[in-house]
């Protein structure tokens, strides 16, 4: 709840600032994001996703919108309103894939293709979404948006992802807005197949970012919207302003960094941000940071007064959780900044880890303060993942437009793999489960020579294994893999990569304690490629093997287990199914066909637990029918989907 009322202000706070922006500058800011992803240089080599067809699966298009026009073909309404967009979401979806007018989209000569599968953008069936998944593959789409999901997997969708991909459509999803806390990606983001997308800020003057730094301490600290950025750091001592009115402030914050707390100790007492600001600015404070007065981070807003009139403040001022708040100790030296930083993960991305087996999200894209087509003919501005997916759909359109015999798991690759990095405020460049890759460049994709496949690595040593090994394949867009490749790797603390190629084989081994990201960088051609790199060591250890019937699961480790169970997730369509395993017995995993699984081990020992990881290939023979999950799972999947409800990632619920 308070994740998704988290993304619903920063939409509401984004379009605040929006009306404070004179109308021909807020008109301009998707010439900001699509150029900042690399569209203009597209332009310039002649690309414009010109005969990729888009399918956008959302509340519709209004095609008569003067930016999309002639761009809007097809489709189907599946919920009976009207073909056209009485909500908008879909539409702004759709220009920022292939408007062309007053705001131009990434992929301006792609066919866009609308599915309608909700009315109002708040609710949705999931049957709906199954339906037009699988409808717009089977139409011919080269690319399908989806900024539509829920918070919990849904083995429908995400089977009709799959089986979308496996037909040739290149699948790009909203990552959704139910961040930062890990785990947060739920269906169809979660789909393996997937191109999944989280939010960066945009090139907008809004999109500011502060550090704060204490003793030895750096904080996670945001600033207010309408701040202005300090041209560099502001060093000063900590002064405490109680809730920030007059007599809270004492005579110590001349000079300093005034530390406040959210709202008043006086019942019924309103002390808006704005006059925080401005009672510390009269005291002569240099900076102020407001803490808040309950658990959690929270979004401060001082764009605005209390009266709805614009308002400037006069000295930077800072929102912090309670927790962190609460540590910083009048009288000690602290510094703050507040700085432009476009590529900083927006708040309210989701983040993974989704699986053991591999990650999510693919990379990040321009998803705060996106203008964009509306219905009815007008522009409007929002934020949320929703509007991250599409400017990677518009850049998967330009790059099968230059290359159309490119598979989506090739699309994937390469649109991933030359992602620029994305750091935080304190340079330090985001981990995979927040950004995967990093940053969409669509420039960087078209000039790449060169695809690596798989897009990322989890690589796993074991006590039976101390050393993890994997490949990466390189191959040739339209001609032969390099003869030489010069790559270069980061293993995270604690370990060590060797890598050697040969062959269009990059050839990969890992050694290590504990678990953690690292990356393998390649260049060629003037491109530079990554692959992320999970690294972990577990106290378990497991030997698979496909075979007729299912696959087989040998516990190898630790010495004196007592129990386990093994749970096979097949690799294409997400499906699991487990088995329990004993000493002296051997265990077996029943799968329902051919393919890869991967299969993941609980092994109890002594009061202690270890897992332990592993892959099997089915090849062939009879087979069981597939185990579903259990009965308890299933029906808390189904609670869960009903309780949250089902909405645009753009428009989260309260």
């Amino acid at each position: 709840m308070e994740r998704a009322c988290y993304a619903a202000s920063v939409a509401l706070l984004a379009a605040l600032l929006y009306l404070s922006l004179p109308q021909e500058q807020g008109r301009q800011m998707l010439e900001n994001s699509a150029p900042h992803v690399g569209a203009g240089r597209a332009a310039e080599l002649g690309y414009t996703g010109s005969g990729v067809r888009v399918a956008v699966i959302d509340t519709g298009v209004d095609a008569s919108h003067p930016d999309l026009a002639g761009r809007v073909l097809g489709g189907h309404d599946f919920v009976g309103g009207g073909p056209g967009d009485s909500n908008g979401h879909g539409t702004q979806v759709a220009g920022i894939i292939g408007a062309g007018g007053a705001v131009a989209g990434v992929a301006p000569g792609a066919v866009i293709v609308p599915y309608k599968v909700s009315e109002d953008g708040e609710s949705v069936s999931s049957d709906l979404i199954e339906l037009a998944i699988r409808r717009a593959a089977a139409e011919g789409a080269d690319v399908i948006n989806i900024s539509l999901g829920i918070p919990v997997g849904n083995e429908a969708i995400d089977a009709a992802v799959a089986e979308a991909a496996a037909g040739g459509a290149v699948v790009v999803v909203a990552a959704g807005n139910d961040g930062p806390g890990p785990s947060t990606i739920g269906s169809p983001g979660g789909a393996p197949q997937a191109i999944t997308v989280g939010a960066t800020h945009n090139n907008v003057r809004s999109s500011l970012v502060a550090t704060l730094s204490a003793g030895q301490k750096q904080y996670d600290v945001a600033p207010m919207l309408g701040v202005l950025p300090t041209g560099g750091p502001i060093t000063a001592p900590l002064a405490d302003g109680g809730y920030g009115r007059p007599q809270d402030i004492g005579p110590g914050a001349r000079g300093a960094i005034l530390v406040m707390e959210r709202g008043s100790d006086t019942e019924g007492e309103l002390v808006y941000f704005t006059q925080k600001e401005s009672n510390a600015a009269d005291a002569g404070a240099l900076a102020a940071v407001v803490y808040n007065n309950e658990p959690g981070p929270y979004l401060g807003d001082v764009s605005s007064g209390p009266s709805g009139g614009a308002y400037e403040p006069r000295i930077p001022i800072l929102s912090i959780d309670r927790e962190d708040g609460l540590e910083l100790e009048p009288g000690g030296l602290a510094s703050l900044e507040v700085f432009y930083n476009p590529d900083h993960v927006a708040f309210f991305s989701s983040r993974g880890p989704v699986s053991p087996f591999y990650v999510k999200p693919d990379l990040v894209a321009p998803g705060a303060f996106v203008n964009s087509t509306h219905a009815g003919g007008r522009y409007d501005l929002a934020s949320g993942t929703s509007f991250a997916a599409p400017h990677v759909a518009g850049a998967a359109a330009l790059l099968l437009e230059k290359h159309p015999g490119l598979s989506p798991s090739q699309v994937k690759s390469v649109l991933s793999s030359t992602a620029s990095p994305s750091a935080d405020s304190y340079g330090e460049r985001f981990g995979p489960a927040v950004a995967g890759s990093g940053r969409l460049d669509a420039a960087a994709a078209l000039e790449a020579e060169l695809v690596l496949e798989p897009a990322h690595l989890v690589m796993t040593s074991s006590p039976s294994e101390p050393e993890a090994r994997a490949r990466v394949l390189v191959g040739g867009i339209g001609g032969p893999p390099p003869a030489e490749l010069d790559v270069r790797a980061s293993p995270p603390d604690g370990w060590s990569f060797g890598h050697s190629y040969s062959d269009g084989v990059l050839s990969v081994s890992a050694s290590g304690s504990g678990q953690g990201w690292g990356r393998l960088h390649a260049e060629h051609g003037g491109v530079e490629y990554t692959v992320p790199v999970l690294a972990r060591h577990t106290g378990g250890s497991i030997e698979a093997r496909g075979g007729p019937g299912g696959v087989s699961v040998d516990v190898l480790g630790p010495d004196g287990w007592q129990y386990a169970r093994a749970v096979a997730y097949d690799a294409q369509s997400g499906r699991a199914s487990s088995a329990s395993l004993l000493p002296g017995q051997q265990g077996a995993v029943p799968v329902g066909g051919p393919g890869k699984y991967w299969i993941e081990a609980r092994i109890e020992s002594a009061g202690a637990v270890e897992y332990a990881y592993s892959e099997a290939s089915v090849d062939g023979g009879p087979y069981v029918d597939r185990f579903p999950q259990s009965a308890w799972l299933a029906a808390l999947a189904a609670a869960a989907v009903a309780a949250a409800g089902f909405r645009a990632s753009g428009r989260p619920r309260l």
